[in-house]
Order: structure tokens, then C-alpha cells, then sequence
């Protein structure tokens, strides 16, 4: 074999490398556009991401990809650990150990999560998660039976659930001027979200009907309801007027 061959054959393996994990949830977390913190006051282009395609057909692909079953048990916890970790100062009492990283630092510290592990089986699942992250999401996804062709799609599907949190970790780690002193990044946060889907063996997220999905006319009733609740119970204690 002549060293041209030799060149052609290796140009040939380097076309058909497999894309890494970072690669993957690149691409699978491109359908999110990045959320700025609200006392910036820039707007956010839901759709950013989705320039490439025509702008009839990328509404449709993102008003199906976000229809996805919500997870509320996944968020919930989810939610609650990326309010620790992200914590700039209200909490009470800082979260420790996020010089580690997200996922690191959650693996940690959720093993104190009475809330989450609630089995010694949960237990031992939570510390044969490797500490790597780009490891750990691979196990995960391994884990949870889903086909190497379909990480990209169900990672979106993942991603989208939280679109706001995930945004603003996309902010976080791509967008901000300033480097914040504690890693968090897509990567982990998905690595983080697919290992509390094992712990809590909730591996798909199929489509809603039409009747359950939390539309605008049912989000803006549920807020106007909270809303009245609220300014009656402030209203009680005498301590407030509000001119509605």
C-alpha cells in the first residue's frame, strides 16, 4: 500500500469519527436560545437556533418539540438543585462544594436528598454514576435504554422541559461577560437531569393531547388565580392597599 492510499485511508476513518458527547448536546441543546438574568432587560428570541430553517416550518418543529409530556417530578427536583447551586446571595446558607461543578457537586450532596433517594437501591444507583459528567450522561442515557442514534433527539426533548433554567445555564456558561466562579453548563445540567430520570425511572417523555398541554389561556388562568389568592391573603393582614 503506497503512502496516497495510506493518506486516503486514514482521511476516510477521520470522516467517520463519531461525534463526542459534547458534540451531541451541542447539537441537541441548540433548539434553546440563551436567557439573560432579568435585571439586564434584553429580550430573548424564542426561536433562536432555529434561523436555518424557514420560519413557518421552525415554528412547527418547536411548537411539537416543546409539546413534549412534562416530567414534573424530574423538574421539581431538578429545579430545586439548580436553585442552590445558582444562589447569589439570598439563600440563607450557601450551598457547599460548588467549587466542584454542578454535577459533581449534586452528586455529593444528593445523597442527603430524602426527597430523591428514598431506597438503598436509589443509593447505590446515585454512586455508580462516574464523576465524570461527560461520562456520567453517557451511563445515563446507556442506562435508561436509549439508542446512540436517538441521543440528540431525546436530549432535546430533556431540554426543553425547563427552557427558562436551561437558558439561562446557556447564558451562564456561553454568553456571560464575566466567568462565574462556580461551572455549571448544559452538559452537566443534563447529566444532572438524565441521573435523577434514572433515580426516579422516568426514561421517555411522550406527546401530550391537545387538553393537557399547559396552554397560554391556562397559564394565564392559573396566574390570575394565584394572583387574586394572593392579594386577598396580603389584603387580611391590613398591611397593603392595592387600587385594582
Amino acid at each position: 500500500m503506497n503512502q496516497s492510499t495510506l493518506v486516503l485511508e486514514e482521511s476516510k476513518n477521520m470522516n467517520h469519527t463519531e461525534p463526542s458527547i459534547r458534540d451531541i448536546v451541542s447539537e441537541a441543546t441548540s433548539v434553546i436560545g440563551p436567557v439573560w438574568p432579568l435585571e439586564s432587560g434584553i429580550a430573548c428570541n424564542p426561536l433562536l437556533g432555529w434561523e436555518h430553517k424557514n420560519f413557518w416550518k421552525a415554528l412547527k418543529e418547536a411548537k411539537e418539540l416543546f409539546a413534549t409530556q412534562s416530567q414534573g417530578d424530574v423538574n421539581f427536583h431538578l429545579i430545586k438543585w439548580l436553585q442552590a447551586f445558582l444562589d447569589e446571595g439570598q439563600a440563607l446558607f450557601a450551598m457547599p462544594d460548588r467549587h466542584l461543578g454542578f454535577y459533581r457537586c449534586w452528586r455529593l450532596l444528593s445523597r442527603y436528598d430524602r426527597c430523591l433517594i428514598k431506597s438503598e437501591k436509589q443509593r447505590k444507583q446515585l454512586t455508580s454514576f462516574p464523576q465524570d459528567p461527560e461520562e456520567a450522561l453517557k451511563s445515563g442515557l446507556h442506562l435508561l435504554g436509549i439508542d446512540k442514534k436517538d441521543w440528540v433527539p431525546y436530549l432535546s426533548s430533556q431540554i426543553v422541559q425547563l427552557p427558562g433554567w436551561a437558558g439561562y445555564v446557556k447564558y451562564k456558561s456561553q454568553w456571560q461577560s464575566s466567568p462565574s466562579p462556580y461551572s455549571i453548563d448544559l452538559l452537566e445540567f443534563l447529566a444532572v437531569r438524565i441521573a435523577i430520570v434514572a433515580l426516579l425511572d422516568e426514561p421517555m417523555s411522550g406527546k401530550k393531547g391537545l387538553e393537557e398541554l399547559w396552554t397560554r389561556e391556562k397559564i394565564e388562568k392559573e396566574e390570575s388565580f394565584y394572583q387574586t389568592k394572593l392579594i386577598q391573603s396580603l389584603s387580611k393582614k391590613g398591611s397593603v392597599t392595592f387600587f385594582l
